[in-house]
């Protein structure tokens, strides 16, 4: 058992152990006087779980006397007197995707008798889905196009898909990240060949493996103002950053024109640096940079607004980014 929660009506505690052992004193003054003790213990060989919630009294530290002032009131009106408890445990090794997990627990509230729950029923979830980008034509007559991409996963089902692309030889990036869509147009910058692949996650948090290969591809022709073999088939330019809003990460992507002195820079919203994610010299073409929503110092920034701001040479481009939860 990796974590332990005891949830009431007001309040919820979140406890992390060591050893599957928990034990913590938790204060629920000014609502209630009374220090709610939290004691828990795993028993690995009968597979059992002991958790012991005791109100104390704050001035003695020890069980109090009053029966009307104890860490549940009595559940006159629902769900004034409900509470729950809730664990983390990793299943034993061995078994099988598909394998049900079932657990129950008998409830006893000072010398009454014990109430058995209804039995709480998982299943084993540790295979990754399967997913793949539809097939696209050998040649795009147009820079926009439709991709399409599907998949399957027989435990959770997808959560969502996340969609590779480059242009030739260049470095994958991720053009939709984490996206429950399962279609988008694409917009060609310039002529080549362009590849795509997909990599799904389902609802139990199974990824699936990068692919060898990838799944589609197409050739765009020449694209309007830029013609083959010019030093601008490179123009400057930063694309929107993906996803965006985004929580944990978003991917910046950009193309400089020539190998040159680059700056990629976060700024807050009062026009303070916060973060220096490229500052050097860099060759030209396509560039892909990832932002963690942290700080120089690695530190977790505050929601809200921020701005990438890119510099190659005199040219500058600036987008908007939003960092949520």
């Amino acid at each position: 058992m990796s974590a332990l929660s005891v949830t009431l009506p007001d309040t919820t505690v979140m406890l992390r152990g060591a050893a599957g052992y928990f034990h913590s004193d938790v204060d629920l003054r000014p609502r209630k006087n009374v220090i709610l003790r939290i004691v828990g213990s795993v028993d690995r060989a009968n597979g059992t779980i002991l958790v012991s919630l005791i109100s104390l009294d704050p001035s003695t530290m020890l069980p109090s006397d009053d029966p009307a002032v104890g860490f549940l009131p009595p559940n006159v009106t629902p769900p004034g007197g409900e509470g729950s408890v809730a664990f983390v445990v990793s299943p034993r090794p061995g078994l099988a995707p598909g394998t049900p997990v079932a657990n129950s627990a008998t409830v006893t509230f000072d010398a009454n008798a014990p109430i058995t729950t209804p039995a709480w029923r998982n299943i084993i979830d540790s295979a990754a889905p399967q997913s793949n980008v539809g097939a696209l034509v050998e040649h795009q007559d147009a820079t926009r196009f439709l991709v399409s991409w599907s998949g399957s996963d027989a435990g959770s089902g997808i959560s969502d898909y996340t969609i590779y692309a480059r242009r030739d030889a260049d470095t994958y990036f991720a053009w939709r990240y984490r996206t429950p869509a399962v279609a988008d147009t694409f917009i060609a910058d310039s002529s080549g060949t362009y590849a795509f692949y997909s990599v799904a996650r389902d609802s139990a948090g199974n990824v699936e493996a990068t692919p060898p290969i990838a799944d589609a591809t197409t050739t765009v022709g020449n694209v309007v103002g830029v013609r083959e073999g010019e030093s601008n088939a490179y123009p400057f330019k930063l694309w929107p950053a993906s996803p965006n809003p985004f929580d944990e990460r978003t991917m910046m992507r950009f193309q400089i024109t020539e190998s040159e002195d680059v700056r990629l820079f976060i700024f807050d919203i009062s026009g303070r640096r916060v973060a220096r994610l490229v500052d050097g010299r860099m060759d030209r073409g396509p560039h892909n940079v990832t932002w963690d929503g942290r700080d120089a110092c690695g530190n977790r920034l505050a929601l809200g607004v921020y701005f990438a701001w890119l510099q190659a040479g005199s040219r500058r481009d600036v987008r908007r980014l939003i960092l949520v939860k």
